[in-house]
């Protein structure tokens, strides 16, 4: 991505990026999230054992989640979780602070129009999930 694009994209979703810091800062005190690391264009957090919140993502709800430039995770962290969110992170570059509610528009138009799932057949869903596949096939070729 052209580092105007990008940064052009930061700027557009820095208000999310602001209230999702406070909020993950706020989990880290209460030790629920830790900062792991970085990637390109996203912060690491992952989910401690034992907290609240991993008892909820352990149960299969989700494996991760990313908002605001940010992407929380539990662990093991995979490449394919990675990659998975960091497509949502681009994602929320381009349509900035609308996208939660764009996200959500496109989640009813499937459940409603379409007669889908909302999570599974949603095209940020869809992106995000053959983002993830081509990025654990190129680590695998790499590999070998």
């Amino acid at each position: 991505m052209n580092w105007f694009f990008k940064l052009l994209g930061h700027i557009w979703l820095s208000p999310i990026t602001l209230i999702v810091l406070i909020g993950l800062g706020i989990m880290c005190i209460f030790r629920q999230v830790k900062l792991v690391g970085k990637t390109r264009i996203s912060l690491v957090f992952a989910v401690l054992h034992g907290s609240k919140l991993s008892n909820y993502m352990v149960n299969g709800h989700w494996a991760g989640w990313s908002g605001g430039g940010c992407i929380v995770v539990r662990t093991p962290i995979t490449g394919g979780i990675l990659a998975h969110e960091n497509c949502h992170v681009l994602q929320q570059m381009l349509f900035g602070v609308t996208f939660p509610f764009v996200y959500l528009t496109e989640m009813l138009l499937v459940k409603f129009v379409k007669k889908g799932r909302p999570y599974y057949d949603n095209r940020f869903e869809v992106d995000a999930r053959a983002y993830a596949a081509i990025s654990e096939n190129q680590m695998k070729n790499a590999m070998r």
